[in-house]
């Protein structure tokens, strides 16, 4: 304005006040966002001196910075939108997978009533035997068998849900383990079984899908590595 012109810095018109009290306002931000620069920009158009106009060079040079920011803005919500859209597909997917069975390292199983477990150990060495064990919710020892001598690689162990009688056991929770024995060294081995899972959640943390199994088990999308219809 006008009478800007000729007062002194130190005293504040009341257009120079509105723009001090903005500047401080954008300056309490950590970012400056768009609407704010732009407000910025044109306030400070509106009050230049019409004697002493911004230059040239500054001009455009606040111009670009906007155009920068514009820019910055636009991909940030392009990025926003293809993450969700990621979310939606993977969330989608995931759900291909309720009602399927998956490999899990914790040796529990639902038996009894007629259903056959399946369990699956894995032998870096050579043993002279593998014992499996099958413990009931009470840990109380129900079944127990012994292999004969096993090379490296996988050994299968089918559970038909009896007790060391050969009756059947009450329909419930167990647990199997599993030991290689080598010149009367016993040594336990992780047992991996198949357990169904039963829903699916997203880990905002992870930004991926994560499954819950009917035995309580939690898996990450990394930790999917067998998936079994």
């Amino acid at each position: 304005m006008l009478n800007d012109i000729n007062l002194p810095e130190s005293i504040l018109t009341v257009n120079r006040y509105e723009d001090q009290q903005l500047k401080k306002s954008l300056e309490s931000n950590d970012s400056l966002g768009r609407d704010a620069f732009l407000t910025l920009f044109t306030t400070q158009l509106k009050n230049q001196s019409p004697l002493s106009p911004m230059e040239n060079e500054a001009f455009v040079a606040q111009l670009a910075q906007f155009s920068s920011l514009e820019s910055m803005k636009g991909m940030q919500q392009s990025i926003e939108d293809l993450a969700a859209e990621m979310k939606f597909d993977r969330f989608y997917s995931g759900a291909n997978f309720l009602g399927r069975s998956v490999a899990v390292n914790s040796g529990v199983v639902q038996a009894g009533d007629g259903e056959t477990a399946h369990a699956e150990i894995s032998l870096a060495t050579a043993a002279d035997s593998v014992i499996f064990a099958v413990y009931d919710a009470q840990d109380k020892l129900v079944y127990r068998e012994q292999t004969d001598a096993r090379m490296p690689g996988p050994v299968q162990f089918t559970w038909e849900g009896i007790n060391d009688e050969g009756a059947p056991v009450e329909p419930g929770t167990y647990r199997i383990v599993a030991s290689q024995e080598q010149n009367g060294v016993f040594r336990s081995r992780a047992v991996r079984t198949m357990d169904t899972i039963s829903s699916i959640q997203w880990d905002d943390s992870a930004k991926n899908i994560v499954v819950q199994t009917r035995n309580g088990h939690t898996l990450s999308a990394a930790d999917l590595d067998r998936i079994e219809i």
